[in-house]
């Protein structure tokens, strides 16, 4: 370009292509200069030669660069978009009228111009539009799963952790089975329409397994709080129910302390924590005649090996104590409800002389498992002086510290209070 034709130029409108650029130039009075077709290695280098003057592009692909480089000679580089440039085309649409246009727009003194974004914010743009991509890809794959799985039978609910879950539980390994020979190669309709071998049918369990474990690595100590709700899911990825679910399975089996309006936090199961969590069994198991059998000769055994080691190891305090139950017992005969709760305290005290807390829980447990056979017992006539010369013979014989006889008497008393509960049975009936 002459050094006149630089001098007139004020306006130009570039119309950006993939290789070649087409530019339309006003002078002041709004002429048109300049109408030609440059190649991209030619826009810098001759607006470089130009004197300051403003450019109108469209807010395209490479635009925001070319604005940035344009800034830097000098220019007033704006951009716009393409729909605000539209109206001001004349004629059949081609390339110098799109230019044309773009340099008459860009003039307007209303016209909204886009900012010119540095290269760090199209840094953040390009992440963002690679993220909304991926995020359709994944949810048109779901949706795709989800598809095939109606198509078995198998309703999944819409989002991505209604279906992780899903797959979680269904331990398809079907890359190893399509391996087999084309004789042995199960359908997929096969493989989802039968019943299949589960790791875990519920996600909660696979999540209570893992905090159970890091508990009893010490990882999470007695006491500490948990992770909150929301740190749960993010770190095994599942949803706020398989997370609370877990923690009330926990909860159950006495590694989690519960309570509203706090964090939860670490417990240190106790013996007592793992007999109510018996207890519903244990019941089941007495509904049956068998099991009523079964807890008895248990019965049997643990408190003949009570009384054994009472009278080994009682010492005064605990004989003190233990003639204190008994005193209470005697006065309680007649009275069938005061005459059971001493009863129940009699068998506790001579539990409680080992010293080892376990016994003392497990013997609560078995006396609150029996308490029928108690009640029936104990309402028989006469059974309370019976039952309580019985206890009279114990004390004896531990007081004596003769493991043999606490032993026989401790047995024989036992023996009698089953045979007296059958009785009352077959009477009843």
């Amino acid at each position: 370009m002459s050094q006149k034709l630089n001098a007139a130029i004020a306006v130009i409108g570039i119309d950006i292509g993939k290789n070649s650029f087409h530019l339309v130039g006003h002078d002041p009075r709004g002429a048109i200069v300049l109408r030609q077709k440059w190649s991209r290695g030619q826009v810098e280098a001759r607006l470089a030669n130009l004197p300051p003057c403003l450019i109108g592009m469209e807010a395209c692909v490479g635009a925001h660069h070319l604005s940035r480089r344009l800034q830097m000679l000098g220019h007033d580089a704006r951009l716009m978009p393409a729909k605000y440039a539209r109206p001001y085309s004349k004629g059949q649409k081609n390339d110098f009228r799109d230019a044309e246009a773009i340099a008459e727009a860009v003039q307007r003194p209303t016209m909204k111009f886009v900012a010119t974004k540095t290269a760090d914010q199209l840094d953040l743009q390009a992440l963002h539009r690679v993220r909304d991509r991926l995020v359709g890809q994944r949810t048109g794959v779901i949706n795709q799963i989800r598809a095939f799985l109606l198509e078995r039978g198998v309703d999944v609910r819409q989002g991505l952790h209604s279906l992780r879950s899903e797959l979680l539980g269904m331990r398809l390994c079907l890359g190893m089975r399509l391996l087999t020979a084309p004789s042995e190669r199960p359908s997929v309709a096969g493989i989802l329409g039968r019943p299949m071998e589960l790791k875990r049918s519920r996600l909660f369990e696979q999540v209570a397994d893992v905090l159970e474990q890091r508990i009893r690595d010490r990882e999470l100590v007695a006491g500490a709080e948990l992770p909150s709700e929301r740190q749960l899911m993010a770190e095994y990825g599942v949803g706020r129910t398989a997370i609370r679910e877990a923690l009330f399975h926990l909860q159950r089996a006495g590694f989690v302390d519960l309570r509203a309006g706090s964090r939860a936090r670490v417990a240190a199961p106790n013996a007592e924590v793992v007999m109510t969590s018996l207890s519903s069994s244990a019941k089941y198991l007495l509904s049956d005649d068998n099991g009523i059998r079964h807890f008895q000769d248990a019965r049997a055994l643990f408190e003949t090996g009570l009384a054994r080691d009472a009278a080994r190891n009682a010492t005064p305090k605990d004989l003190r104590l233990l003639g204190d139950a008994l005193d209470a017992n005697y006065k309680s005969i007649g009275d069938i409800r005061r005459f059971e709760d001493s009863d129940v305290a009699f068998h506790y005290a001579i539990a409680t002389i080992p010293k080892n807390p376990i016994y003392v829980v497990m013997h609560r447990a078995i006396i609150d498992w029996l308490v029928d056979q108690r009640r029936v017992t104990l309402s028989y006539p006469g059974q309370n002086r019976v039952a309580f010369d019985a206890h009279v013979a114990i004390f004896e014989a531990i007081k004596a510290h003769d493991p043999e006889l606490a032993d026989a008497r401790m047995r024989s008393h036992l023996g009698q209070v089953a045979k007296l509960y059958w009785k009352a049975r077959r009477a009843a009936k």
